[in-house]
């Protein structure tokens, strides 16, 4: 008997929902709609970017990936990646030239 680790496809369609209602539920805590976050806790767009990876890693499964759709959502990744690079590169400059101004 072959062992297969790969999910049915109603156990991925669970796993699936599953992953994107804890992102969705994550989401709504970030954006102050669900709870009431305390001092200690993370920033609310960190919330949200957490909770859209658990979204976004609900949707895609262990189907066929065509060519075209890997280099496209791979580029996608890096080009959101450049762009998060880019803006706490801005941020932190901003914060560091405040912090020492006489």
């Amino acid at each position: 008997m072959a062992h297969s680790s790969q999910l049915s496809p109603g156990a991925a369609i669970g796993v699936g929902v599953a992953c994107g209602a804890m992102g969705a539920f994550v989401i709504l805590v970030g954006l102050g709609v669900v709870g009431d976050l305390n001092r200690a806790a993370p920033p609310p767009w960190i919330l949200v970017v957490a909770g859209l990876v658990f979204v976004f890693g609900g949707s895609f499964g262990s189907g066929p990936v065509s060519d075209a759709s890997g280099r496209i959502a791979l580029g996608v990744g890096v080009i959101l990646m450049r762009a998060l690079t880019a803006l706490l590169a801005v941020v932190s400059f901003k914060r560091v030239r405040r912090a020492h101004r006489p």
